[in-house]
């Protein structure tokens, strides 16, 4: 029985051409709701299909936020909480979601930072990774701050993690995507800091990104 129904949810998830993100939903969504998973499931499939028909078009630089991550996660949240009505655990099961995959991301950060003096070209490479992935084509608008050696200071002022989530009436899911930053960046050696003070999920005027070599000074 259930092998039959994981099948047709996989022809579902072909035909809609969905992510891996989507998969790791729906294995989280079986464990924990075993009774409700079906109509989680299938319901979750058609408000990602809707959302995506609702934005066509998109280039490949938002494609690679939205279709991989903004949209799954705002489907499955949605489809859990019209089929359990408990707002506080469809937050929670996003968020073991994201956080499951934002803690081995930060056991990666924290090995590759083991290689001597790695840890010195980080902010730099954090830098450099967010113009690349994280610009306006992507559906960013951020506040770049003058270089410093060793420090990486970045205010971004329009994301649309945050803008998707108030766009769909979840404003309050926004929050998972900041904590995994914090998760991934907030521990990868004992000589960076990671400074982040305030995001546009939790109510500020910008999500700082400020990544920096510690000196003396900085707060630990």
């Amino acid at each position: 029985m259930l092998n039959n129904c994981v099948g047709v949810l996989n022809m579902k998830l072909q035909s809609i051409k969905s992510t891996k993100q989507m998969k790791k939903f729906i294995d989280f969504v079986l464990k924990q709701y075993p009774a409700q998973s079906d109509k989680i499931i299938s319901r979750a499939l058609e408000i990602n299909q809707q959302i995506c028909n609702e934005n066509p078009n998109q280039s490949r630089e938002v494609l690679v936020h939205t279709k991989r991550r903004i949209y799954p996660a705002i489907s499955v949240y949605k489809a859990i909480l019209e089929n359990t009505g408990n707002k506080e655990r469809a937050y929670r099961t996003i968020e073991d979601c994201f956080n499951h995959d934002a803690k081995k991301a930060g056991r990666i950060l924290r090995m590759l930072c083991k290689i001597p003096f790695s840890y010195k070209f980080v902010p730099k490479i954090m830098r450099r990774i967010i113009h690349k992935s994280f610009g306006k084509k992507a559906g960013f608008n951020r506040i770049d701050y003058p270089n410093e050696k060793g420090k990486c200071h970045i205010d971004m002022i329009e994301c649309p993690y945050f803008n998707n989530c108030v766009k769909y009436e979840c404003t309050e899911l926004s929050t998972v995507f900041c904590n995994t930053d914090d998760i991934s960046y907030g521990n990868m050696h004992d000589k960076l800091f990671w400074g982040r003070t305030k995001t546009l999920a939790r109510g500020n005027d910008c999500c700082d990104f400020i990544l920096e070599i510690k000196k003396t000074g900085n707060i630990q």
